[in-house]
C-alpha cells in the first residue's frame, strides 16, 4: 500500500459533569465545534446501553453496597477514540463503495467494542463513527480525520470495581543505569492497541508503531492538536504576507513595465485600427462596385434578351408583313389584270361597234353612188335613201385613226 494504514485506539476517563457536553458533541446534538468542517449526514453510530440508566443502577448499587452516592469526581464513563488512517480509508472507499465501507466499518467496530468489554468488565454505552472532521494540508487538501468514539460506562456491576483503575496500573522495573525505578509500558493499553490491529486486519489497517521506551511520543490532546495546528497556520500567514509583499513589489515594477508596454501596444494598436478602418471601407467600396457591376451584368443580360425577343418579334411580325404584302400586291395586280382586260374587252367592243358602223356606213353610201346613177327611182328606193341619208347624219363624224396601246388585235380584209 502507498499510504499509511495504521489504527490506534486511547482511552479517558469522563467525569459526569463533562459527560454531558462530551456526549452532545459525540452524538452532534451540539454542532459548534470547531472541528466540524463538512456536512454530518455520513456518520453512523451503534446503540449497547443507556447511559441515564446505567447511571441510576450505579448510584443504587453504591447505595446499597455501601450506604452512600457516588463521588462527584468519580469517572463514570471512559471514551475510547479509534482513529484510522485517511490514506488507507479513500483506499478502501474507492474499492468497496461508501455502503461496503460502512458496512465493513460497523462490523469491526462492534467486535473491537465487545473485545474491550469482555477483557476488561466494562459496560458499553454506544459508539459513533465520525466522518465531518479534518483540516487542509500545506498544498491545500482536505485531509479527513476519520475516527469514531466508543463509550464504556467505568462500573462493573459484578464486583462493584472501577475497571479504568485496574487497567491504569502500572508496572516498574529497575534501571541499571541510575539505579532507579522506571515506569515500564502499560501492558493494558499495548493489548488494547493489539485488539484494534485484530479488529481492523481484515481491512487493511495494522496497529500502530510501538515506542521504544514509555513516554517517547505521548499522544499529543486535542487542545495541544489545535494549537499546533493554529501555529502552522500563523506561520503559513505569515509566509504568505511575506511572499505577497515580494510580490508586491515585484508586481510594482512589473506594472511599471507592462504601463509602458500597454502605451506602445495601445498606440499600435490605434495604428491597426485606423488602417483596419481604411481597409474595411475600400472593402465595402469594392463590395459595392462588385454589386453594381453584377446589377449591371444582370440588366445587360436582361436588355440582351429583350432586345433579342424583340428582334425575334419584329422578324415574325416583317414576316408575316411581307406576306401580307405580298398578297395584297398579287390581288392588285390580279385586279388590275382583270380591270384592263375588261377595259380591253370594252374598247374591243365599242370599236368592233364603230367598225360596225361605219362598214354599214360605207355600204351604203357605195348603194347610194350607184343608185344615184340609176334615174327614174321608185318610190320605195326614194324611202330607202332617205333612211340612209338619215344614218349618215347619225354616225360620227371621221377621226384619225391612233392605235390602242394597250390593245393588240389583227385588221380585217376588208381594213
Amino acid at each position: 500500500m502507498a499510504g499509511a494504514n495504521y489504527v490506534a485506539v486511547r482511552l479517558k476517563g469522563r467525569r459526569k459533569a463533562d459527560v454531558t457536553r462530551l456526549r452532545e458533541h459525540i452524538s452532534r446534538a451540539r454542532r459548534s465545534s470547531q472541528n466540524i468542517k463538512t456536512d454530518s449526514r455520513h456518520n453512523f453510530a451503534m446503540a449497547y446501553n443507556d447511559y441515564d440508566e446505567l447511571c441510576r443502577r450505579h448510584d443504587d448499587a453504591e447505595q446499597q453496597r455501601q450506604g452512600r452516592r457516588v463521588r462527584k469526581d468519580y469517572r463514570r464513563m471512559i471514551e475510547a477514540v479509534v482513529v484510522l488512517s485517511d490514506d488507507r480509508m479513500r483506499e478502501l472507499i474507492s474499492e468497496k463503495g461508501w455502503r461496503g465501507t460502512r458496512e465493513s466499518v460497523s462490523g469491526a467496530m462492534d467486535k473491537l467494542t465487545r473485545a474491550i468489554s469482555d477483557e476488561h468488565g466494562l459496560v458499553p454505552i454506544d459508539w459513533h463513527f465520525h466522518t465531518d472532521e479534518g483540516h487542509r494540508d500545506a498544498n491545500g487538501r482536505f485531509v479527513r480525520n476519520w475516527h469514531a468514539h466508543i463509550s464504556f460506562y467505568n462500573y462493573n456491576f459484578e464486583n462493584g470495581k472501577s475497571p479504568l483503575v485496574q487497567m491504569s496500573k502500572c508496572r516498574y522495573f529497575k534501571d541499571e543505569r541510575t539505579g532507579g525505578l522506571k515506569r515500564d509500558f502499560n501492558h493494558n493499553f499495548v493489548a488494547l492497541q493489539d485488539r484494534a490491529g485484530e479488529a481492523f486486519k481484515s481491512l487493511g489497517f495494522r496497529r500502530g508503531e510501538q515506542q521504544k521506551f514509555p513516554g517517547e511520543k505521548r499522544h499529543k490532546t486535542k487542545s495541544e492538536h489545535v494549537s499546533r495546528l493554529e501555529k502552522q497556520n500563523a506561520l503559513a500567514k505569515k509566509k504568505v504576507q511575506q511572499e505577497r509583499k515580494a510580490f508586491a513589489v515585484q508586481k510594482s515594477k512589473g506594472v511599471e513595465e507592462i504601463t509602458a508596454k500597454y502605451k506602445m501596444l495601445a498606440q499600435d494598436y490605434k495604428r491597426i485600427k485606423r488602417y483596419a478602418e481604411k481597409a474595411k471601407k475600400e472593402r465595402e467600396e469594392v463590395e459595392r462596385e462588385k454589386l453594381d457591376v453584377k446589377v449591371l451584368g444582370e440588366e445587360y443580360e436582361k436588355a440582351t434578351d429583350y432586345v433579342l425577343s424583340l428582334e425575334k418579334l419584329m422578324k415574325t411580325r416583317a414576316y408575316k408583313n411581307f406576306a401580307r404584302y405580298k398578297s395584297i400586291e398579287n390581288e392588285a395586280i390580279v385586279k388590275k389584270n382583270i380591270r384592263k382586260e375588261k377595259e380591253a374587252k370594252e374598247k374591243a367592243a365599242k370599236y368592233a361597234e364603230q367598225l360596225a358602223s361605219r362598214r354599214l356606213y360605207e355600204k351604203t353610201q357605195k348603194t347610194r353612188i350607184g343608185l344615184n346613177r340609176k334615174k327614174g327611182s321608185t318610190p320605195w328606193e326614194e324611202e330607202f335613201f332617205a333612211d340612209v341619208e338619215h344614218s349618215r347624219h347619225l354616225a360620227p363624224k371621221k377621226k384619225t385613226r391612233r392605235r390602242s396601246k394597250g390593245l393588240k388585235y389583227n385588221r380585217g380584209p376588208g381594213e
